[in-house]
This record gives structure tokens, C-alpha cells and sequence, in this order.
């Protein structure tokens, strides 16, 4: 374990004295990204505003936060690695799907590059990941947008050029929304902590929601239980989200894990793909068979 999975480790006894759906009360019991130091467990009750959109109550605005988070990572390049695990029980059968993204930025250069892999254990259902079973999709997006599919028998597939591309400048947002995608439902318990490190002050936002009811965004189901936890530096950078969910849908019973991190601050080479041509060729063959 890093050493702030230890300092966390510490500050979850302090703050919560429980972890994740073992128990039902914390936050999820699960390695958070390393940094140094030693935790304070509260914060400053007096100290209301933290950051625009956080407050010691909580994240009140996720647009603020969000805006604040892209103004400290600049033009920096950097990597988010996002990992999802769906788990659902259904009488005797267990469907164990996983989701790997990993996505390379470079907003100075104006490039993107994106891996996404799909694994799943059962053949004949889409489950949560879709058709996208057992797939590697990569993304090169630039001055032109690249798409390589591989299915689960080795054959490979480029799609033809989009005709309304996601710009870089969308996409952008998106990998920051990711980020703070699980903060957006209303929580019924916020905890606020602090972890000090090299490179700044860590704010760890802990939020966990109870819920049953036909509101609920998952269709034909009810979201029972999300506990998130997420680390943010002193200057709004969204160091890490970890989010736990517990769906109950027609009888079956789903768990789903994520992990999303950025990583390689100032770091990251975005390579163009050395598939590069065959997507060109993939294109233009299918420019001119619409002709």
C-alpha cells in the first residue's frame, strides 16, 4: 500500500471508522493516489467556501469545480485512467464485466489519443458494456479523427471519418465531467478532510446517498446506495474519484466500481497511432463509395 493509502487508511478510522457496502456507513475501501505527509481530519468549520463549487458542506456546484479544476491543469499534458467493474448476481449467475479507459492529453498540442477495453465473462448478454463485449477501441483525435475497432476474434475495423467530430475542446470537458460525474447526485452525508503533500493540500471529499425511488436514472430499477470518495487539490485540480454503487433492477443485484485518476502530470506524450494509414485508407475508401 502507498503511503497515503495508509494516511487514508488512518483518516477513514478518524472521519468514519468503516469502509465501502461492508458495513453500509463509509467511504470506498480502496487505494487512493500517492502523496506524502501527515492528515488533518476536519477542516475549519468557520472556512465555508474551500473552492468555487466546494465548500466544508460538501461540492455545491460541480460546474464551478469543474471550471476551476481545467484552469489548474492549464495546458498541461496528462493521462486519466479510469477503470469500471460491473458486477451483477442474477439467481446462480454472476456477470463480471470491466471497462479499462486510458486517455492521453495533450490540450497545447490539441491532441488526444484513447484506449478503451472491454472484457466482459458471459457471451450472450450486452450486460452494462453493450455490444462493445470483449472490444478494443482506440481513438485518435487531432486534426483528424481516427477510429481502429478489435473484436474478440482478432478482426480489426477503422470507421469512416465522422461528419460532426468531437473537437478536441469538447472532449477536453469531458475527461473534467468524468472526473465529477459521480458527485453529481445530491448526498446525504458529505465528510471533509485534508492530506498534506508535496505538490499541495489535498481536500478528500467523502459523500454517501441512500435512495429508493422512481426517480432514479436507472431505467426499471431503483440506485440504493453511491458512496464516493474524491481528492482535490488545494487549486481545484481533481486528483482522483472512487465511486461504489449498489443497483437493485428487476430482482438482479449490480455492484459497480470505479476508479477514474489523472496521472503523468506534465508527463504525457500523445503519439499519433502507427495505424494511422490504414484509418486514412478506411476513410477515403468509404468517401468514394458514397460518392
Amino acid at each position: 500500500m502507498s503511503r497515503l493509502g495508509i494516511v487514508l487508511l488512518v483518516l477513514l478510522v478518524l472521519m468514519a471508522g468503516c469502509s465501502g457496502f461492508s458495513d453500509g456507513n463509509g467511504a470506498p475501501d480502496r487505494e487512493p493516489y500517492g502523496v506524502d505527509e501527515q492528515i488533518n481530519a476536519s477542516i475549519d468549520e468557520d472556512e465555508e467556501e474551500l473552492l468555487p463549487g466546494l465548500t466544508t458542506e460538501g461540492v455545491t456546484n460541480t460546474n464551478s469545480l469543474r471550471e476551476v479544476h481545467e484552469e489548474a491543469i492549464g495546458n498541461q499534458s496528462y493521462t486519466i485512467e479510469s477503470k469500471t467493474e460491473y458486477l451483477t448476481e442474477d439467481g446462480n449467475e454472476t456477470i463480471r464485466e470491466q471497462v479499462e479507459v486510458t486517455t492521453y492529453v495533450d490540450p497545447e498540442a490539441e491532441v488526444i489519443y484513447e484506449v478503451q477495453e472491454y472484457y466482459t465473462n458471459d457471451g450472450e448478454t450486452d450486460g452494462y458494456v453493450g455490444i462493445q463485449r470483449n472490444q478494443t477501441i482506440k481513438q485518435w483525435i487531432g486534426e483528424k479523427v481516427f477510429v481502429r475497432i478489435e473484436y474478440e476474434d482478432g478482426t480489426i475495423e477503422y470507421m469512416p471519418a465522422p461528419s460532426d467530430p468531437v473537437s478536441v475542446e469538447d472532449r477536453l470537458d469531458q475527461t473534467s465531467i468524468r472526473l465529477l460525474d459521480p458527485l453529481q447526485y445530491p448526498q446525504e452525508t458529505t465528510t471533509i478532510g485534508v492530506v498534506d503533500s508535496e505538490e499541495g493540500t489535498y481536500y478528500v471529499v467523502e459523500d454517501r446517498e441512500n435512495r429508493s425511488n422512481e426517480t432514479s436514472q436507472v431505467i426499471g430499477g431503483q440506485l440504493e446506495e453511491i458512496d464516493v470518495r474524491t481528492l482535490v487539490r488545494d487549486d481545484g485540480l481533481i486528483r482522483q474519484t472512487i465511486a461504489e454503487r449498489l443497483i437493485t433492477q428487476n430482482d438482479e443485484q449490480t455492484t459497480i466500481e470505479q476508479t477514474i485518476e489523472i496521472t503523468a502530470i506534465n508527463e504525457t506524450t500523445v503519439e499519433r497511432p502507427n495505424w494511422d494509414d490504414e484509418a486514412l485508407k478506411a476513410q477515403s475508401q468509404n468517401s468514394t463509395q458514397n460518392r
